[in-house]
């Protein structure tokens, strides 16, 4: 396999601690000997061949190597999110591009690839299944029995009473999510960089971790701050999106339920007049209103609301 070399750091993307704890290469290959039932016990013959510039098309992944003709991409998310196989599709085929660069694409001899394997490990606070599989495909606009495109992403939690024979097996694994645990839980007392201070002295103290945030605290404590902070800023994207759409739910619902009346008022005989003085709505929209129903006898409350402007 050609050695991929390194590409020039972006320095606009904030690293992470799994990251930086499994750039090791003895932990990494701990942690794929508990992936794969293995007992690999070379470092050297584990080949990091992460882009260095760690985005690319705004895509990131945290850790990817070669070993015995495959390659791993592992990544740590606290959101699991259903663009991850599109997200490692583009990945891959940038590895795949740096790989074959310089080769005959178009000869007869077929150009040989590692085979692929994608796996994320969530531990953020969302209740997650122990294992689940997101596919490529499921977000294919059609559907059929056959996919001429799969990407499988097989996603783990490592959260507490999760995964713990793999952690077992991965002494780095089960440290790093104890590590995390300690910050969550001081951040309900304390405010956030001290929460994060106190997790790693009481880390340091009782031995987990104790190598790495020493030779690394100042470092650990900027990360840890900078993924709590996002965690917690996707966590009110998204609440703030759910509460957007439940009032945008609740304006149409309104507006369904007024045309459905309008509808009633119409039969009845009732004049506009009338039905802008029992709605509260403006003159001018009521009759606009009911001219959309009249001339659209067939039309459903949606397609009326659509062409009324609401």
């Amino acid at each position: 396999m050609d050695v991929i070399k390194e590409e020039v750091p972006n320095r606009n993307y904030k690293d992470t601690v799994f990251r930086l704890l499994f750039q090791d290469r003895r932990k990494l290959l701990s942690l794929f000997n508990a992936m794969n039932g293995t007992s690999y016990n070379e470092p050297e013959s584990l080949e990091i061949v992460t882009l260095q510039n760690a985005v690319y098309m705004s895509i990131k992944n945290d850790l990817s190597f070669l070993l015995a003709f495959q390659m791993y991409l592992y990544e740590h998310q606290s959101t699991v999110n259903p663009n991850l196989p599109l997200r490692d599709l583009f990945y891959v085929t940038r590895q795949y591009e740096k790989m074959t660069l310089g080769k005959n694409l178009y000869g007869q001899g077929r150009v040989k690839l590692p085979t692929p394997h994608f796996v994320v490990f969530y531990n953020g606070t969302d209740k997650q299944p122990e294992m689940r599989k997101i596919c490529l495909s499921d977000a294919y606009e059609v559907q059929k029995e056959e996919k001429e495109l799969e990407l499988t992403v097989t996603v783990l939690n490592i959260n507490k009473g999760y995964n713990e024979a793999l952690k077992e097996k991965c002494p780095a694994l089960k440290d790093y999510v104890e590590y995390v645990e300690k910050v969550r839980e001081y951040t309900r007392e304390c405010p956030l960089k001290e929460a994060v201070e106190l997790a790693v002295s009481e880390c340091i103290k009782q031995g987990v971790l104790k190598d790495f945030l020493s030779e690394n605290r100042a470092e650990v404590v900027s990360m840890s701050i900078f993924e709590y902070n996002q965690e917690e800023h996707i966590k009110m994207e998204r609440q703030e999106a759910y509460s957007a759409g439940c009032e945008e739910g609740r304006a149409e619902g309104a507006a369904l339920k007024l045309c459905s009346l309008v509808k009633s008022w119409i039969r009845c005989g009732k004049k506009e007049e009338e039905i802008a003085d029992l709605t509260g709505e403006p003159l001018e929209d009521i009759f606009r209103l009911t001219q959309i129903i009249r001339e659209n006898p067939g039309a459903d409350g949606k397609q009326i609301l659509e062409q009324w402007g609401r």
